[in-house]
């Protein structure tokens, strides 16, 4: 596996986990954290 490659694995498993998270706070707002869904929404 080469440098570059390593390099993208890498990246799209950050963007993976990044959207997991995005998900995940869309689906389960917090409680007490109302900007949540207002992000969501507007991004």
């Amino acid at each position: 596996m080469s440098a570059s490659h390593a390099r993208w694995t890498a990246l799209g498993s950050m963007a993976g986990a990044a959207l997991d998270q995005r998900s995940i706070k869309v689906l389960f707002p917090l409680p007490g954290r109302p900007e949540t869904t207002t992000t969501a929404s507007a991004g």
